[in-house]
């Protein structure tokens, strides 16, 4: 089933599948739309700590929740979890289990073998990230006959449009320029990761387009998310808890990441350099 982004395909489950005090499940830190979804449905939403190595506790499962959402990879962590651990917890509940496969293409797994052995999972799909057609806004939803019959009773008549379906049909058939170009993010991920860890960053290890790095001890993230700023280059500050230490680092070109290194160490030698200075007058 085709939506005007996977955003529309969000809605249009929690509007077939949760009512009025339901329980929705996601995990925490994750895609925040989750919980604003869960809300307008006046539906009970139930985020559960993820641990602190991005795994999924003991917890998650909630008795009687109706929709389970699951971003894998998740953001903002760039993290995954391993598909046989999310057959495990399809098995285990009694709703449908929603995973956002938005950032798969630059994952080395994914989920979708699992429709075909679970009736109680739906994989979503987007072209706004890989396929870099953010604004042409089409995603879409796998998952048995059953579950897609009763979604098609409550999506908008018209989601999509008929350009959007040639632009995205266009992009589909060209498979090699895709790929190549997931493959050239791949490697300056990993070309990025090492250079912030020499840095001294905790780099999460990521499966996506980004990297979530959290800052060493006596750097302040949102010191170098503004000064970063001021100087014309954007990541990603989250003011929340267990993220606010942390920065979110979208993959650019290979030049665009050997600036953002280069002011990052400007950044940091300057701050431990303050520091010592206040320590040791």
């Amino acid at each position: 089933m085709a939506g005007n982004g996977s955003d529309d395909l969000l809605s249009i489950i929690i509007r077939s599948f949760a009512g009025q005090e339901d329980k929705v499940v996601f995990p925490y830190p994750s895609y925040m739309l989750y919980k604003t979804l869960a809300e307008l449905q006046d539906s009970m939403a139930c985020d559960v700590d993820f641990t602190e190595g991005y795994s999924l506790p003991e917890n998650f499962l909630v008795k009687g929740a109706k929709v389970t959402f699951l971003a894998n990879p998740n953001s903002p962590s760039g993290t995954m979890i391993p598909s046989q651990e999310i057959s495990r917890i399809a098995a285990q509940i009694d709703g449908v289990l929603v995973i956002d496969e938005a950032y798969a293409d630059f994952a080395e797994d994914n989920c979708l073998s699992l429709v075909g052995q679970h009736r109680n999972i739906l994989i979503l799909r987007t072209l706004s990230k890989s396929y870099s057609l953010a604004g042409i806004r089409l995603g879409f939803c796998i998952a048995q006959e059953h579950l897609i019959q009763g979604m098609m009773k409550v999506k908008d008549s018209y989601n999509v449009d008929r350009l959007s379906i040639a632009a995205v049909v266009a992009a589909l058939d060209d498979q090699k320029s895709m790929k190549a170009h997931v493959e050239k993010i791949k490697e300056t991920r990993l070309y990025l990761t090492k250079s912030l860890q020499e840095m001294g960053f905790f780099v999460y290890p990521s499966q996506t387009n980004f990297v979530l790095a959290r800052c060493m001890k006596g750097v302040s993230a949102h010191t170098l998310y503004q000064a970063l700023k001021s100087r014309k280059i954007l990541v990603r500050y989250f003011n929340l808890r267990r993220l606010d230490d942390c920065l979110r680092i979208t993959i650019g070109t290979r030049e665009e990441i050997d600036i953002l290194i280069q002011h990052l160490k400007e950044l940091i030698t300057t701050t431990q350099s303050k520091a010592m200075t206040a320590c040791c007058p």
